[in-house]
């Protein structure tokens, strides 16, 4: 009895310090993989870490970006706190930072590496009612600052700034990626993208060219059962860019691109619950689409003085906006309105046009 307790004993030590070596391995091991990456930013025009940038400011990395699918500004807001986004089209995104909203002018600031693109202004003057939404393909990450940043990024930042920073001409070795996704909606239309991008050194160490091209064909679901048409709001996107980076010195590099991008909507994306609880219709008299394009060149240089970084950028942009509404409830709800119809009556310029000269 005596015998098999002290064989018990040594058993139970055996085990106890078998676990304890697995422990430390594992420890060892643990302590070998988990270690902290280190994302840089360029807030403040300068480059720092995350963890030593003095300001509240988040960054979604390429990684996360590839990791989420992310092709635009509605695919990862969700990550970013106090970050919102409005809108149910791509040409309809309005920006909130902090809470700060307003309509009129921007009161976030977005731009694509040193470009800014502010919400062309309409026949509202609501200019923050629409934000370039840009294929995030090939995207190095997007920084998102929260605000007031209007001493760094001018007006238009009271809540904050989102910067979204490309990839760069890499004139050290050959690079390529691929992606393509296929969507199925649910009582409406398949979909599908397809991007691509491809690097090239010209002149090794010296001279590099980037291109990335995409298209997206987004499926439709919203019925009109007015005029008997099933997924109206089909959504297509295409476009590309091209970049040239130049580095005559270690301390000189220069970078030129070119992008478009067009997208347009077929339709609406509004329905109405009353007329089908399963499903997505309008009663819309006319199918109103939508047409996005954007054209933006920039030019940039940045000297490393060792002690300063200076950085010289020129930009141009053309962004034509073309929404198509359907007025027809509205003109419809005037003609049994009794104000309407005494302001008919009674006359004026803006009521009836007025009598011809003699």
């Amino acid at each position: 009895m005596m015998q098999f307790r002290g064989l018990r004993a040594l058993a139970l030590g055996a085990s106890a310090l078998s676990s304890l070596a697995a422990g430390q391995a594992l420890a060892r091991q643990a302590s070998d993989s988990a270690t902290i990456e280190e994302v840089v930013v360029t807030a403040l025009k300068r480059s720092t870490t995350v963890q030593t940038t003095p300001i509240s400011v988040s960054a979604v990395t390429e990684k996360s970006l590839q990791a989420l699918g992310a092709s635009g500004i509605q695919d990862y807001f969700r990550t970013v706190p106090n970050l919102q986004v409005d809108g149910n089209s791509p040409t309809s995104r309005r920006l909130t930072l902090r809470g700060v909203r307003s309509a009129g002018e921007a009161t976030v600031g977005l731009y694509y590496d040193e470009t800014p693109l502010t919400g062309p202004a309409g026949t509202t003057a609501d200019a923050s009612s629409t934000s370039a939404d840009v294929n995030l393909f090939d995207a190095e990450r997007v920084e998102v600052l929260r605000g007031p940043q209007g001493t760094l990024y001018g007006s238009g930042s009271m809540g904050g700034t989102l910067r979204v920073i490309l990839n760069k001409p890499d004139s050290s070795r050959y690079a390529g990626a691929v992606e393509a996704q296929g969507t199925s909606v649910k009582g409406g239309s398949n979909g599908y993208s397809v991007k691509g991008m491809v690097n090239v050194p010209l002149i090794e160490d010296k001279l590099a060219a980037r291109l990335v091209l995409y298209k997206t064909e987004g499926g439709g679901y919203v019925d009109d059962a007015l005029l008997n048409k099933k997924d109206i709001n089909d959504q297509h996107s295409s476009g590309g860019r091209l970049m040239l980076g130049f580095t005559p010195t270690e301390n000189l590099t220069i970078n030129a691109s070119g992008l478009y991008q067009k997208t347009t909507l077929d339709g609406q994306n509004t329905w109405y619950p009353a007329l089908g609880k399963e499903e997505y219709k309008t009663n819309a008299r006319v199918i109103a689409p939508t047409s996005d394009n954007l054209r933006m060149y920039n030019l940039t240089g940045k000297w490393d003085l060792d002690f300063a970084t200076i950085t010289a950028t020129s930009s141009y942009y053309k962004w034509t906006l073309l929404r198509n509404s359907d007025y027809s409830p509205t003109l419809s709800g005037s003609r049994a309105n009794a104000t309407a119809c005494r302001n008919w009556v009674a006359g004026g310029p803006a009521a009836r046009p007025a009598p011809p000269l003699s």
